[in-house]
């Protein structure tokens, strides 16, 4: 995939990491298969839905905004508000 999706795969990655999480317990979380997470973080897949999205960083704690990487997409987007919101 592209250059995005391996932004927001990192993204994915270190808040899940942060919250102590495994990538299991995502994928409880968002009814996706542990592959899947897996994937994303990667940057294999894209996270496919703004629903998901939403969910997943709700568990980990994050704007969505900023797990999408709008600023990487859209740089004149300001996110750095909410990059994490337990900062």
């Amino acid at each position: 995939m592209g250059k995005i999706d391996k932004v927001v795969g990192a993204r994915m990655s270190k808040g899940r990491r942060r919250k102590g999480m495994s990538q299991r317990d995502v994928s409880l979380t968002v009814a996706r298969s542990e592959s899947w997470v897996g994937q994303v973080e990667r940057g294999v897949l894209p996270l496919d839905s703004l629903t998901t999205a939403e969910t997943v960083a709700g568990a980990l704690g994050m704007d969505p905004a900023f797990l999408l990487a709008l600023d990487e997409r859209w740089p004149q987007t300001d996110v750095r508000r909410g990059q994490e919101m337990e900062q």
